[in-house]
């Protein structure tokens, strides 16, 4: 298995895109911050955002998912066609896109569109491949049945026992490894 098999569900969010509207009562998405301080909210101001929230390495699947699901609902609300995601494809009952959004739904809920972590992209970080690989070593130590490759991380084996705690153990050693200390 492959390191973009076992990355965190948020980038198949990212990459599926999310939703656009808030009702009412829906409190405005909380921003997650290093320091544990998550009450930073995105939401009303007096200019419309240039982009949606920032997703950081802290920032749980849930808070990207429902950040992707505000995004999503927008560009549905500007005419794009939804659909949920099948079994298999994201978090069960997501919404999603299928394909690049016509340019004046993406250009209308450009505010609601959460933003990829720099810090977890290559292109972006010079620092990103020693910091993958200070996870992937945080990883073996918990338990993680993975070797590092040239472009990721695999399994040790077809029938590797993985920790029934997987998804904790690589999002703590993703923000151990990605946040600035």
């Amino acid at each position: 298995m492959r390191r973009k098999d076992i990355m965190p569900a948020f980038f198949i969010g990212i990459a599926l895109i999310s939703g656009c509207g808030q009702s009412k009562d829906q409190a405005a998405p909380q921003v997650a911050s290093v320091a544990g301080d998550k009450s930073a909210t995105v939401g009303s101001s007096a200019a419309p955002a240039a982009h949606g929230p920032q997703i950081r390495p802290d920032t749980t699947d849930d808070e990207t998912s429902e950040w992707m699901n505000i995004y999503i609902r927008c560009l549905r609300d500007h005419g794009v066609k939804v659909g949920h995601n099948p079994p298999g494809k994201g978090p069960a009952g997501s919404l999603y896109v299928d394909g690049d959004p016509p340019a004046a739904a993406a250009a209308a809920c450009v505010s609601k569109k959460p933003v990829r972590a720099p810090e977890l992209d290559p292109a972006q970080n010079p620092d990103y491949k020693q910091q993958w690989h200070e996870q992937v070593k945080c990883m073996q130590s918990k338990g993680m049945p993975i070797t590092e490759t040239d472009d990721g991380a695999t399994y040790n084996s077809e029938n590797a026992k993985v920790p029934a705690n997987a998804k904790q153990i690589e999002f703590e050693c993703q923000v151990q490894a990605f946040t600035k200390k």
